[in-house]
């Protein structure tokens, strides 16, 4: 994978997470984040603030760790999360399901209003197997990891897609956790709702940095072919600066361009 794919990629990562926490304008309709339905629209819950407070005390501690087995509890919590987001999404869709409350089903899919653009929305399961190859010891077992872990991503990604679309219907929006903020009027659903969105929000930040290591590496490549330079683990004035400018970079864009799906 380019290092060009994995920095969209960590794009996409960053304007999801600023979609949970800030909202977003979609067709004319406003979806409140999580942070501005608890305190209010102020500087301190936009998009710019928030994420600049998630990059700094959440994402670059973890940027900051020169190996990737380091993360490999961040990661574990990560997966817990994705599977807390699955069963509570797929406990509210079971429960509209029996109380005939979901929307009406399509089945086959409207590829009217797709374009190609909209493709890119799938791209972030393919990231999921890359940075595992620095952790295989054998060479060999490679294609058997891919595969698995393509297929548990496969899984993943279908149970949320599903279980969204029992919820939304063709009111879903391309960042499904968008349709999160108003989707009941009572308490609990309330709370289940901002349990989904910040749970998901959490898996993104502690996802960021097993997608970065990816990135970091290619983009060293890239710019230090000499040979007899020193591993970037080991260099501290390179690698601080790669790990810096990357997420500096990632960071402006995300909140330059707050809206990819337009």
């Amino acid at each position: 994978m380019s290092a060009i794919h994995i920095n969209l990629i960590l794009l996409t990562a960053f304007v999801y997470e600023g979609d949970v926490l800030c909202g977003n304008e979609s067709n004319g309709t406003i979806h409140l984040g999580v942070l501005q339905e608890w305190f209010g629209i102020n500087w301190w819950t936009s998009r710019a603030f928030s994420l600049l407070i998630v990059a700094l005390f959440i994402m670059l501690p973890l940027l900051m760790l020169r190996r990737v087995d380091s993360l490999r509890y961040s990661s574990a919590i990560s997966i817990v999360l994705a599977l807390v987001f699955i069963a509570i999404c797929s406990s509210m869709a079971f429960s509209a399901l029996l109380s005939g409350k979901t929307q009406s089903l399509r089945l086959v899919p409207d590829f009217s209003k797709v374009t190609i653009l909209d493709l890119f929305t799938t791209v972030p399961i393919f990231v999921t197997v890359h940075p595992i190859r620095a952790e295989i010891g054998k060479v060999t077992d490679m294609g058997m990891a891919v595969r698995i872990s393509l297929l548990i991503c496969m899984l993943v990604y279908f149970s949320i897609g599903f279980f969204a679309y029992l919820l939304f219907g063709d009111s879903i929006m391309p960042d499904v956790l968008v349709n999160f903020d108003r989707n009941s009027n009572t308490h609990v659903g309330r709370l289940l709702n901002d349990v989904v969105r910040i749970s998901y929000a959490l898996h993104l930040a502690l996802v960021f940095p097993i997608m970065n290591y990816s990135l970091r590496v290619n983009i060293d490549e890239l710019i230090f072919s000499n040979k007899n330079k020193r591993p970037l683990a080991s260099d501290t004035p390179r690698f601080v600066s790669l790990t810096l400018s990357l997420l500096a970079l990632t960071y402006l864009v995300a909140v330059a361009i707050p809206n990819i799906w337009k």
